[in-house]
């Protein structure tokens, strides 16, 4: 496997200042996917009842929620993010599910505040394509679990959408194709799920596996599609860069791309494929060469 190439510090903090501004309209208006993408999470990642869990990059919630109802009153689950916004709405949510066995705190997902061996479940959202040094982040995930523990994550493994990567007319598909933003988003080992099986293996993991699945989004407009891009990760990283002179002639280009996607009524649909990807930590494991 190709060394997994690694986001200057400045783009990671270019990154949490996106979603920063981003937050208040993050995984909302109608078109939000995180909330059955976190649900499938906690359960291929098994959260039984009484466990110990640390969710890392936890956004709004979004994993959150399912992985306390799952833990039960006899569990915990840490919730750390490093966009205050987004803990805050974190919180709120868990304060309105009545669960108060969540603690929401700031902490880096590459390098969270705890002792090794303190979690039986790490989980981690859409999170570890936007951090620096992913093969590290695993490694450091694996000495916070348990012996016998489970990491947990997913990951964009591809999409077909309505700019261009696929028609949103029913019956007319069109070969899905990816575009990486250079310069933000790396390549490897993102670039196949069986090399980021093998980045957890290298990294001391057994048992290690991934699943992908679909989900359909679909927007009634493309003004709904607009709106839920300005609150989701491709407007959170990189297209909140576009000059404020040029968003609009961008938006207008979008449009009129849109305009021979729809189906009826204007619809658009975006699937969108993610990768869930396990793996244990020994129950027998003895401190890996290089963990932190």
């Amino acid at each position: 496997m190709s060394a997994p190439q690694t986001l200057p510090a400045a783009v990671t903090h270019q990154v949490i200042a996106g979603f920063t501004q981003a937050a208040a309209r993050y995984d909302e208006g109608g078109t939000e996917f995180f909330q059955e993408m976190g649900a499938r999470l906690v359960d291929q990642a098994n959260v039984r009842p009484g466990a110990h869990v640390l969710y890392v990059g936890c956004g709004k919630g979004a994993v959150t929620v399912p992985a306390a109802r799952l833990a039960g009153e006899g569990g915990r689950v840490h919730a750390i993010d490093l966009a205050a916004p987004m803990l805050q709405a974190a919180a709120a949510r868990a304060r309105a599910c009545g669960l108060g066995t969540i603690t929401v705190t700031r902490g880096d997902a590459k390098d969270p505040p705890f002792a090794a061996g303190t979690f039986g479940v790490v989980l981690a959202g859409y999170v570890i394509q936007l951090l620096p040094r992913p093969a590290h982040a695993v490694r450091r995930w694996r000495a916070l679990l348990k012996p016998g523990g489970t990491l947990g994550f997913f990951l964009g493994a591809g999409a077909r959408s309505p700019l261009g990567a696929g028609d949103g007319r029913p019956g007319r598909p069109r070969p899905a194709r990816h575009v990486p933003v250079r310069g933000v988003l790396p390549p490897p080992p993102f670039d196949g799920t069986s090399h980021v099986d093998q980045m957890l293996t290298e990294a001391g993991y057994q048992g290690v596996g991934t699943v992908t699945c679909a989900i359909d989004t679909v927007y009634d407009s493309a003004g709904q599609w607009w709106q839920a891009c300005q609150s989701q990760a491709p407007w959170a990283i990189a297209w909140r860069h576009i000059p404020p002179g040029r968003l609009e002639t961008a938006r207008r280009d979008a449009f009129t791309a849109l305009d021979g996607l729809a189906g009826p009524g204007g619809t658009l649909t975006r699937t969108l494929t993610f990768a869930c990807t396990t793996g244990q930590k020994s129950a027998s494991s003895a401190p890996l060469r290089g963990t932190p």
